[in-house]
């Protein structure tokens, strides 16, 4: 899959010089909830459909998921349920990184991965749901690093944020 850049114009993205349609669909909880059979379905489906991108959260957003018992967490989590920022799931990522792989390896699609929710960041709308989800700024710079080192080398597109007005 050739490298995405931004054509000298500034308004549109191109593959090999050529344009290239961003066409996405969302699928935001698929490294915490989708199963890898479910996931290459999914992506199957959306190949066939035209969709050159699929939107993904990396970390799961709070205030819109039902809880799942055997769902995937980026955290490890505390005695009242909620995500400790100090410790990071490395499974987590290593399934988040293989998820990546197959969409760009196996289907040619690319992944718009949302870093950061707006839920994790205080003052927001999406804070004031999810109170106990707000990220320490030093755990936000660990986070954002693992991220880069989990994703950078699979040409994913990065959204920085999410929803936040």
């Amino acid at each position: 899959m050739s490298r995405l850049t931004v054509a000298p114009t500034g308004t549109h993205l191109c593959a090999n010089g050529t344009f290239f349609p961003l066409v996405a669909d969302t699928a935001w909880s698929t490294f915490a909830d989708a199963s890898e059979p479910d996931w290459r379905t999914y992506l199957a489906t959306r190949r066939r459909q035209g969709f050159t991108a699929v939107q993904v959260a990396a970390i799961p957003i709070l205030h819109d998921r039902d809880e799942r018992p055997d769902a995937r967490e980026p955290f490890a989590l505390d005695r009242h349920g909620h995500h400790d920022f100090g410790r990071l799931d490395e499974a987590y990522f290593a399934t988040a990184r293989a998820y990546t792989r197959i969409a760009h390896e196996e289907f040619g699609i690319r992944l718009v991965i949302g870093v950061l929710w707006n839920n994790y960041l205080p003052d927001t709308w999406g804070a004031e749901r999810t109170p106990h989800a707000v990220m320490p700024a030093e755990a936000r710079r660990a986070y954002v690093d693992k991220v880069a080192e989990t994703f950078a080398d699979l040409e994913t597109i990065f959204a920085v944020g999410g929803d936040d007005h």
